[in-house]
């Protein structure tokens, strides 16, 4: 179980490094108007663009979530048990690299 919280994670850490927001232009979600408008009024943000971007963002990692707890039921997982775990992680690193083209941070 606890390698596929590293997995969601991961998802996670990845759509946060992705910006949905080149989306915003053509994506309209089911938030009304009035929504929006107190969401900016609130200050929490500053325009309309970033409560779309900020729902685009929460969208996407309901959808991760609901992907790795499928994983997660349909048997598509690591048991990765004590000392072992840390060298996973990192093992998660270098093929995220490799598949990025990247070498370490």
């Amino acid at each position: 179980m606890a390698i596929h919280a590293v997995g969601v994670m991961f998802q996670v850490y990845l759509l946060s490094v992705q910006n949905p927001c080149p989306y915003v232009a053509s994506y309209r979600p089911n938030m009304k108007k009035e929504d929006t408008d107190r969401l900016v009024k609130s200050d929490q943000y500053q325009n309309a663009s970033e409560v779309l971007c900020e729902e685009l963002r929460l969208i996407q990692l309901r959808e991760a979530a609901r992907k790795g707890f499928t994983d997660l039921d349909e048997g598509r997982f690591v048991d990765v048990r004590g000392d072992g775990l840390e060298d996973f992680i990192a093992g998660l690193g270098r093929e995220a690299e490799a598949r990025l083209g990247r070498t370490s941070f």
